[in-house]
């Protein structure tokens, strides 16, 4: 299941759209959240759980009783998470664009989003950002694609970087089987940077900029150059007057 930031929403669309056939843990734990963000009681929200039930589908209480019960408890410990948009700084957008690598600068934006999310989701009052998340899970949501032994060196990198730490190579978090990396780029009281509206689509917020220049990169281009069209072709001009120069020399 992918991550929901807006479970009000979320709620909204399946209680108008129901399910086939049946109905997943996940959504039976959202839905619970959601009606007790409504003002129900334990009783009302079981209630109100049935008759969406009933809509949809056959209902049966020995069958789908108990797992209903145990989402409204489980429920209890969270509240609906909603978050409509994230704002990463001017500062944590420099520090970002200062590691002049784009494969890390997406993991390292991803990540700063998701973890504000989360925070704001859940209103956490704590100073640090974390996020509970397996670095393979982070890199399809930054659209980076890499091998076994690459995801390997991008967790080292990570882990013995200034921007993220991240647990050891091949580590997990002691819950969960997820591993636990804290943001430590945070700079809250900055201007704002860019404003993420679409958690679906993160990364569409953070175009590749030349590491020269620092203008966005044209589509179609050569995006694994890393520079921009101009300055490759001002690069390539000073590597033929130097070679024109130690040819004149000689």
């Amino acid at each position: 299941m992918s991550i929901i930031f807006n479970e009000l929403k979320y709620s909204e669309n399946l209680l108008k759209e129901g399910f086939k056939d049946f109905i997943s843990w996940e959504d039976l734990c959202i839905l619970s959240r959601y009606f007790r963000y409504k003002g129900q009681k334990r009783s009302e929200i079981k209630k109100s759980i049935i008759e969406f039930y009933k809509k949809f589908s056959y209902y049966n209480e020995q069958i789908v009783g108990g797992k209903i019960d145990n989402a409204i408890k489980k429920s209890e410990k969270s509240p609906l998470r909603i978050s409509t948009s994230v704002t990463i700084t001017e500062s944590e957008v420099q520090r970002i664009r200062a590691l002049k690598n784009y494969k890390l600068e997406k993991i390292c934006f991803v990540m700063i989003v998701l973890s504000r999310a989360n925070k704001i989701a859940y209103n956490s009052s704590s100073s640090r950002y974390y996020l509970s998340m397996n670095l393979s899970e982070v890199l399809e949501m930054a659209n980076v694609r890499a091998t076994k032994n690459e995801r390997k060196e991008l967790k080292y990198i990570l882990s013995n970087g200034s921007m993220v730490r991240a647990p050891e190579v091949n580590r997990m978090a002691p819950f969960n089987s997820r591993e636990m990396h804290e943001m430590i780029f945070i700079e809250e009281n900055s201007g704002s940077g860019i404003n993420v509206t679409d958690f679906n689509n993160i990364i569409s917020f953070y175009p590749q900029v030349c590491i020269q220049c620092g203008k966005d990169m044209e589509v179609g281009w050569n995006r694994k150059r890393e520079i921009c069209e101009e300055c490759y072709e001002e690069q390539r001009k000073e590597v033929f007057r130097e070679n024109a120069k130690r040819k004149y020399m000689k």
